[in-house]
């Protein structure tokens, strides 16, 4: 570029020598593509920030970080020499193209890098820290080269590149392209470092150093329509309302007074808008007023609803506080975000295309807003128009829906809301079916889309909306079930289905996840729905959507390709049917099925992949068992199932509820357990499952439960409180103390109920004889024993659960103290007198204090 337009002859050759890795074949064919995108990147960088030399001066033999850094900044500053041959500063279509290669070069890096920026070292400034100074120690040891450097060690050049480029102005004119393009390459920086942790001030992430640069930077491009209103000016206006959803999207910007600085400028005031009853035609199509006024509160209402109302469940509450202060009309902008949203489906049904940009002359909605003969948009207009539709429908049902729930709200505005919100919900049902059938279809994955729309945030979008309505009690009005019920075949038969049966249609994690919120939402619309005519169907086939997984893996058509993707499908199944069946909405038939499929399946299997599913089943099992259709033979089944499997938490309830004096079996299967297990985790989640069913437990019960394991558990306190094993002594000292503190619980549950039985001083007597030994083994607070594993909290913990006793017991007490040796007696009394007094500082090896001089008595 720069050579053409100095009327150089030189055009190709000089390129492709200055930037030979521009060449696409090179970066297809290399294995190094991050280190040759990292190189155009520096290039971009050079150029945008002027600087072009070949000096190489300061730059040493010396193999460490400082010249790895010092190489690759100078081998791009060599790159980008030739282009200011022909100009002391380059041209401004120049620095846009460098600004664009940037934007490209970034982008196939976070690809490169995938889904967890944090872990790999060409971000995370930690990891590449370390990865370079054991590169450099490898190379010094073997008199190797100097290695790569990373893109990590970087950023302060890409973000004082990207910034100062954003705000780009020549003889105090702006240069919108160049401003344009850098936005978006200032976006893409802040999704790679967002949450990159800083390793010199812990607890906050790298960019937070840069917070106020970059936020100047996006407030100059919001005021970029004040002075002149232009399609490059609203382009740059577009970009800079992009980086503020990305701000907030990768929770850079976490506090309401930093968010509210931010979107103050995107957030349409309140003149700007009107609540409009459904039907009323919209005369006010772009540029009617021969300027871009009318198009600039559409793009405000675009990204308000992109950002704020619903785009971001994980700040939501945290948006809320914002919306309140900055939209008072939350009704009218849900009917503005509306009308946006239909006007971007109209745009794109006008001109024979689908919801996605798509070739589709088959569906024309005839009921128009406004007057297409006016509608005189320029390419820029309309391209945002059409490609924020998703976004505005579900913006536009958030709001309506919180303005639907608003108790103050009057019943006429309310069912006008409720108009617009059955439009949109025909809306969005078409978006989501069209999106999941183009990224189901092989044949049309890479089909080009009009306006550069992307199925995937359209079926994002789609899938968040439709979730918004069935939340509302009134879905079933305000969704067609017909619809409801041909969106949810097509899920099971294009999503879940081909996921977890590996078929080779692979959706991506945002549209899983909203699947598995989908989930949720089904069951909360099952459990507001009445018993009215017409609905058996569609009830029929939203449980039929929601057990699938279930019935998949019932099937063994489960994948063998078993990723984190598949188990968060099955655990919202699982966690969606929970909530039915606590609603009782099943039959008796289908949860005997539940039971036996969890207990004798689900819960059975022990590989990392099962485990991952367990929480989820036990829940919902255990909503099962509270059926009233399950008979106490069946829940002893299942509570024998439990202890097999060593659903310890699961077996402790599920064994209270059987709490039948003859079911010895499970009992003896933990016996057995207490016996051989060896891990602290296993003995943890045991002792926590006894302790459950000791509390409120009856005298038959309890006495099942003393003569079945009380000598195991007694034994398990012995065990941590002397470390009476090799391999107890290896243990981790925090989890040592909760097994130890859950073992006394247990004990002290024993003691509870046995307070009004004649033998209590007897069984007193035999707790005391290991709580002794524990006791000598650890010592007491400032009164340490001599063995080097001995901790104190746990003789403190023996010291309370005696002063325990002795306060609320004080005759079985007493007759337990006289049977003891006067040792023991003495130790115990010691350890009390400790407790209820405090425990004294030592005097045992102290030196004598030093008396001071007190020189006042000198005068």
């Amino acid at each position: 570029v720069e050579t053409g337009l100095s009327q150089s002859v030189q055009l190709i050759g000089e390129l492709m020598r200055v930037v030979p890795t521009l060449a696409l074949g090179e970066t297809v064919e290399s294995t190094d593509k991050l280190e040759i995108h990292l190189r155009c990147l520096l290039f971009s960088r050079a150029i945008l920030a002027g600087i072009g030399s070949g000096d190489s001066s300061g730059q040493n033999s010396a193999i460490d970080k400082e010249n790895v850094i010092k190489v690759a900044s100078n081998a791009a500053k060599r790159d980008a020499a030739t282009i200011f041959r022909f100009s002391n500063s380059a041209r401004w279509q120049t620095k846009t193209l460098g600004a664009q290669l940037a934007s490209c070069c970034f982008s196939e890096i976070l690809k490169s890098v995938g889904t967890k920026p944090t872990e790999t070292r060409h971000l995370n400034i930690s990891l590449a820290n370390s990865w370079c100074e054991e590169q450099c120690r490898k190379s010094r040891d073997t008199d190797g080269s100097l290695p790569d450097s990373l893109l990590a060690f970087h950023l302060q050049e890409l973000v004082s590149s990207s910034c100062m480029s954003s705000v780009a102005s020549l003889d105090q004119s702006e240069l919108f392209s160049v401003q344009e393009s850098s936005l978006k390459y200032l976006s893409l920086v802040i999704s790679g470092f967002s949450r990159i942790p800083d390793p010199d001030m812990p607890g906050s992430d790298v960019l937070q150093q840069y917070a106020q640069q970059i936020y100047s930077v996006v407030k100059h491009s919001l005021g970029s329509l004040k002075e002149v209103q232009t399609e490059s000016s609203f382009r740059v206006f577009v970009s800079g309302g992009d980086t503020v959803s990305t701000i907030i999207k990768e929770k850079m910007a976490t506090e309401p007074a930093v968010l509210k600085r931010l979107v103050r400028p995107i957030v349409p005031e309140s003149d700007e808008l009107a609540f409009i009853p459904w039907g009323e035609k919209i005369f006010e199509p772009p540029f009617s007023d021969g300027t871009y006024s009318s198009m600039i509160k559409r793009a405000k209402v675009a990204f308000t609803a992109e950002v704020l109302f619903g785009g971001v469940p994980e700040q939501e509450e945290l948006l809320k506080l914002v919306i309140a202060d900055l939209v008072k009309n939350v009704p009218a902008f849900g009917v503005e975000s509306a009308i946006l949203a239909m006007e971007g489906a109209k745009v794109l049904q006008e001109q024979g295309l689908s919801l996605l940009g798509t070739e589709d002359e088959s569906c024309k909605d005839e009921e128009a807003t406004f007057s297409w003969s006016e509608y005189n948009a320029d390419s820029t207009t309309m391209e945002f128009v059409v490609r924020s539709w998703p976004s505005s429908a579900r913006g536009g049902l958030t709001a309506l829906s919180w303005a639907v729930l608003d108790e103050t709200r009057a019943k006429t505005e309310k069912d006008e809301c409720h108009k617009w919100m059955q439009v949109l919900g025909k809306l969005v049902l078409v978006g989501c079916e069209e999106s999941i059938k183009l990224l189901s279809d092989k044949s049309r994955l890479y089909q080009q889309c009009a306006f550069g729309i992307d199925p995937e945030h359209v079926a994002v979008e789609c899938l968040r909306s439709l979730g918004v309505l069935l939340q509302l009690d009134t879905s079933v009005e305000l969704l067609d079930l017909s619809g409801i019920d041909s969106t949810a075949k097509l899920l099971q038969g294009n999503v879940v289905g081909p996921l977890l049966e590996k078929r080779g249609t692979a959706f991506s994690k945002p549209v899983v996840r909203e699947l598995c919120h989908l989930y949720n939402n089904f069951s909360t619309q099952l459990a507001n729905s009445g018993d009215k005519e017409g609905e058996e169907s569609h009830k029929a086939m939203v449980l039929s959507f929601v057990l699938h997984p279930l019935a998949l893996i019932q099937q063994g058509k489960l994948t063998g390709d078993r990723t984190s993707l598949v188990a968060t499908v099955i655990n919202a199944s699982q966690d969606a049917a929970a909530r039915i069946v606590k609603k009782g909405l099943v039959s008796d038939a289908l949860v005997s099925s539940l039971v036996d499929f969890l207990a004798t399946t689900v819960l059975q299997a022990q590989d990392s992949f099962s485990q991952s599913l367990h929480a989820s089943a036990k829940v919902l099992l255990l909503e099962c068992m509270n059926n009233p259709c399950v008979s106490s033979t069946e829940r002893q089944r299942v509570a024998l199932l439990m202890a097999q499997a060593g659903a310890w938490d699961c077996w402790g309830l599920l064994y209270v509820d059987s709490s039948a004096p003859e079911d010895r079996e499970s009992l003896g299967v933990l016996k057995q357990a207490l016996t051989k297990a060896t891990g602290q985790e296993t003995h943890l989640a045991q002792l926590s499952a006894v302790s459950k069913v000791v509390v409120g437990a009856s005298m038959e019960l309890l006495a099942l439960v003393i003569l079945g394991v009380g000598t195991e558990i007694l034994g398990l306190m012995h065990f941590y409180g002397t470390l009476a094993s090799t391999t107890a002594q290896n243990y981790d000292a925090i989890k040592r103390q909760l097994c130890f503190a859950e073992s006394v619980k247990v004990v002290i549950g024993f003691y509870q109920q046995l307070l009004q039985q004649e033998f209590l001083s007897e069984f007193l007597a035999t707790v005391f004889e290991t709580m002794l030994a524990v006791l000598r083994f650890n010592g007491l607070p400032n009164h340490p024993s001599k063995e080097e594993t001995g901790d104190a909290a746990l003789g403190r913990l023996v010291a309370q659960t005696v002063v325990h006793v002795a306060r609320t017991s004080p005759e079985a007490f007493k007759r337990c103290m006289g049977a003891m040796s006067e040792q023991d007696r003495a130790l115990l009394e010691f350890a009390v007198r400790g407790e209820m007094t405090g425990y004294a500082q030592s005097t045992q090896g102290q030196a004598p204090a030093k008396k001071k001089l007190n020189l006042k008595s000198f005068k």
